[in-house]
């Protein structure tokens, strides 16, 4: 019974250490080695159960449950054997080296090597045997079997200490390899003994002691690590919902790409739809050529490069065919804009005006004031031959702001009058499109002409739309021209445009110190490395950046000087590296992507954070900066993650040589 004292005790620790496996696997974080990690407690319970029983059993000297508990405690030991090696490989990610698969093959071989022995067992006593009076035997593969398992656990301990060599980082960092060597140890030392001491329970106390030390020091530091990228992920998913909302909630489809691949980055359903994609996920990565027939598609791509030539926003309306080939008519709205990263995009909206405006020819018949309706300001009667022109109608007061009541020469008259009226910046490009032969060319061709401008009036600009059209009065054709107060449309768009891009900065700056997060350098990371692979990659450097005795400042001034001390860190890289985006990817650790002049400048840049934290912080517990450089060399690096490990060696080899001092 003293025997099996020992499993019974060591069952119940695994039980109670182990429930959220056994039980409750919903909130189990599901890592790529916690499937493997699973498999090995289950065939540790079963050992302990196989334990036990025997140590019942071989006192009652029974026979027939002597041999069968025998039996399922050596298969027991053989599954250990091989999850544990698997778990060890696929922890370390070393499952596509040649030393991981030579270790999972050994580990495949004992296991079904013990497993195919024990039942030549069944007619020939190679492992052991019990005779009828109940009493345990060993045989010959019993000591080569468990031999060969001590082996293949003495490989393990020691690939364990020697990732614990390699990483040479801090205790936290180096934790889990040195716990991984020391349950090989444990299980290699106890093993032994369990094979010149038969009848003592030393392989229970080795899987007892171990285990422990696993869920302590390995298992519950992943999980907690886990719960916090979770967080962060979750925080992410929740932001891009709220740009999604805001895009929905738009009332026209809505859209926004990436102004120099032509890729949509966001759109709402509405859009998703027009563009027969299930949800609005479908359509991120595309870009028109993916969605629309081959001519649809070059006509969008000519409207965006008007839309980013001007500074206004770009509206007009047009004739285009969906991706199902049916003609539709949008009335469509295209502004460029800067996001946070300083990339250049375009914002569009779309209004499909197909019920109302069914074919080409009702556009071309401008004829009905009711079309130029609601926010009208003015309305001029011009004949095209003769250039003469009349008020028709006109807003309030405001019938006199783009020519007089009555005159010759209307686009003459409208650009003399535009040096007093129109917005500076805006002169230029009204005298350009208003011109006789631009607008009726434009007319003849879309059937409207449509130019948004601003106009200055008491010091205050204001949006407005000039639209013309041509009416076929029989002998004469007369051109109407009005002139749309637009001013709160644009003030609306602009505003979702402003909350988009604060959104948008939501999601990639650092709530602490107001830097890019890791969100951000993923991002950054994916861009860099796609040219790479397309081998037009302008010469970089990463730099890695970590707060000396972070962890001592916490413990011994408390989270709010910590948190002042990241602050003061970010403050101290970004005045340094003042021309290159600055990230924090992790709790005091930050990196730089330097291009451009301050790649340029990375040797000086370097010696400056280190002589400034040398003169006046060197002296301030925690505030010293260790820092590490490396360079991008194309023959030599394939992504950035090469370079950034290069950068964290260069760190910590820093970091070491502070703390020396």
């Amino acid at each position: 019974m003293l025997y099996s004292s020992i499993g019974i005790v060591a069952l119940i620790v695994l039980l109670i250490e182990n429930m959220d496996f056994f039980v409750g696997r919903k909130g189990t974080p599901e890592l790529p080695s916690w499937g493997i990690y699973r498999r090995f407690l289950l065939s540790v319970l079963t050992y302990y159960i196989a334990d036990i029983l025997w140590g019942l059993i071989e006192e009652r000297k029974l026979m027939v449950p002597l041999y069968a508990d025998t039996s399922l405690y050596f298969a027991a030991i053989a599954a250990g054997v091989l999850f544990w090696t698997q778990y060890v490989v696929t922890y370390c990610n070393e499952e596509e080296s040649l030393f991981g698969r030579t270790i999972i093959w050994a580990g495949r071989i004992i296991a079904f090597l013990t497993w195919g022995l024990l039942l030549v067992n069944l007619f020939v006593p190679v492992v052991f045997w019990v005779d009828s009076e109940g009493t345990y035997h060993t045989a010959q593969f019993r000591y080569w079997l468990l031999g060969a398992q001590i082996l293949l656990l003495i490989v393990l301990t020691f690939f364990g200490f020697l990732k614990l060599a390699w990483v040479r980082g801090d205790w936290n960092t180096a934790r889990p390899y040195r716990i991984l060597g020391l349950f090989g140890l444990f299980m290699t030392i106890f093993l032994y003994g369990q094979l010149l001491f038969v009848y003592l329970p030393l392989y229970s106390l080795a899987y007892l002691f171990g285990t422990c030390l696993l869920r302590i020091s390995i298992i519950e530091k992943e999980k907690e690590q886990y719960s916090l990228e979770l967080a962060e992920a979750n925080k992410v998913t929740r932001l891009k919902q709220s740009i999604s909302s805001l895009l929905d909630n738009m009332p026209a489809l809505a859209f926004y790409k990436d102004a120099e691949t032509g890729a949509y980055m966001a759109c709402n359903q509405l859009f998703a739809e027009y563009a027969k994609r299930e949800k609005p996920e479908d359509v991120v990565g595309l870009t028109d050529a993916d969605i629309f027939p081959p001519e649809v598609a070059e006509h969008f791509v000519e409207d965006d490069k008007k839309a980013l030539g001007m500074n206004v926003p770009h509206i007009f309306f047009e004739d285009v065919t969906d991706a199902a080939g049916n003609p539709r008519q949008f009335e469509t709205v295209k502004q460029k804009f800067y996001d946070t990263e300083g990339r250049l995009c375009l914002l569009g909206m779309c209004l499909d005006v197909t019920e109302m405006e069914r074919t080409k020819d009702a556009m071309k018949m401008y004829a009905r004031l009711n079309a130029l309706h609601g926010n009208m300001l003015s309305v001029y009667m011009v004949d095209v031959e003769t250039e003469q022109y009349t008020l028709f109608t006109s807003g309030e007061s405001k019938a006199e702001l783009v020519v007089e009541k009555h005159g010759s020469n209307f686009f003459e008259a409208a650009r003399e009058k535009s040096y007093s009226i129109i917005h500076p910046e805006d002169q230029e490009y009204f005298a350009e499109m208003v011109t006789r032969e631009n607008v009726l060319s434009t007319i003849d061709q879309d059937g409207i002409f449509m130019i948004d401008y601003r106009w200055q009036v008491n010091g205050r600009a204001s949006y407005v739309r000039m639209q013309a059209a041509i009416v076929d009065e029989g002998q004469n054709k007369i051109l109407m021209v009005g002139i749309m107060d637009i001013d709160s449309q644009i003030r609306r768009e602009q505003q979702f445009n402003n909350e988009l891009l604060a959104a948008r900065r939501m999601a990639n700056v650092d709530a602490l110190t107001g830097v890019k997060n890791k969100h951000s350098y993923v991002e950054w990371e994916e861009k860099i490395n796609a040219h790479i692979q397309a081998t037009d990659q302008e010469p970089f450097a990463v730099v890695v950046c970590d707060i000396n005795d972070m962890k001592s400042v916490n413990d011994l001034y408390g989270h709010m000087e910590g948190d002042a001390c990241i602050k003061r860190a970010a403050k101290r890289i970004c005045h340094v590296f003042a021309h290159s985006p600055v990230f924090r990817i992790g709790g005091d650790e930050f990196a730089v992507i330097l291009t451009g002049r301050d790649y340029r400048d990375r040797l000086q840049l370097m010696e400056q954070l280190q002589s400034e934290q040398d003169t006046s912080d060197k002296a301030r517990f925690g505030d010293v900066i260790a820092a590490g450089i490396a360079d991008y060399r194309p023959k030599e690096h394939k992504n950035v993650l090469q370079v950034f490990e290069l950068a964290d060696r260069a760190m910590y080899e820093r970091k070491r040589a502070l703390k020396g001092q």
